[in-house]
């Protein structure tokens, strides 16, 4: 897991300032490999350690960080922060968290808009959801009604674990859709080697064709906020935060 986009991006950035990896600089890694139940208590262990910065990827983990801890500072990425509660605004976010949104939510009906343009009679999309993930309830709701306002016919299959896959698969075989939407969750993302469908999946999220007589890909559509590139984002709170308290 340690090569993972947004660390490369972490570690170029940090790099940059003359912040180089076990030489002047210690970072711990905790990963929850999509596993939902695991981030509270990676969050705690992570506090307890302690660290001076948490730097989080995702809404789950960003959560888990601030439910941890109210003063260790919190570097956080998240489709949605103010939806899901993370911050109460992005220019005054307070507290100890801090970060930046990959306005994902606002992507999801420029996606549909792009498929309706590009797949001619474009009719039904199935949306694969995590309910476990506040954003993916922010983003199902959000790509509802970018589908009405298309007269797309929008279908939800939530998958929140692995044993989930097989019924979801049916069921999507059985609803024929001419498009897929993958909504940006850790625990979809790791499954993405194990069903053809969800090969394709980038962060935040991606759209694929999909043929009538069957569930083969024909094409996929990719409209997100690259991964390495958030990292680099990143560290640039990250540094602020460092500087300012040691600087005290």
């Amino acid at each position: 897991m340690s090569h993972w986009p947004p660390l490369y991006g972490l570690r170029d950035g940090l790099r940059e300032l003359g912040y180089i990896e076990k030489q002047n600089l210690d970072l711990v890694y905790r990963f929850a490999e999509g596993q939902s139940g695991r981030y509270a208590a990676l969050a705690a262990d992570l506090v307890r350690l302690p660290v001076e910065v948490i730097v989080t990827w995702g809404t789950p983990a960003s959560l888990a960080a601030k439910e941890a801890s109210g003063v260790v500072p919190i570097v956080m990425t998240s489709g949605d922060p103010i939806a899901v509660g993370l911050v109460p605004g992005l220019a005054y976010p307070r507290g100890n968290v801090t970060g930046f949104s990959t306005q994902a939510n606002d992507l999801e009906g420029k996606r549909l808009e792009l498929i309706k343009e590009l797949l001619p009679g474009f009719s039904r999309v199935v949306v694969f959801s995590n309910p476990t993930n506040p954003y993916c309830i922010v983003a199902v709701n959000s790509a509802r009604h970018a589908a009405a306002v298309l007269n797309v016919e929008l279908d939800v299959l939530e998958i929140a674990v692995e044993s989930e896959l097989e019924s979801a698969f049916e069921a999507l075989s059985r609803a024929t859709p001419d498009a897929i939407l993958v909504v940006a969750d850790p625990f979809l993302a790791s499954q993405q080697g194990r069903r053809p469908v969800l090969l394709h999946i980038s962060s935040p999220v991606s759209v694929g064709a999909c043929k009538k007589s069957g569930i083969s890909m024909a094409a996929t559509l990719s409209l997100s906020f690259g991964g390495r590139r958030a990292g680099t984002t990143g560290y640039r709170r990250w540094h602020l935060i460092l500087y300012s308290d040691r600087s005290r």
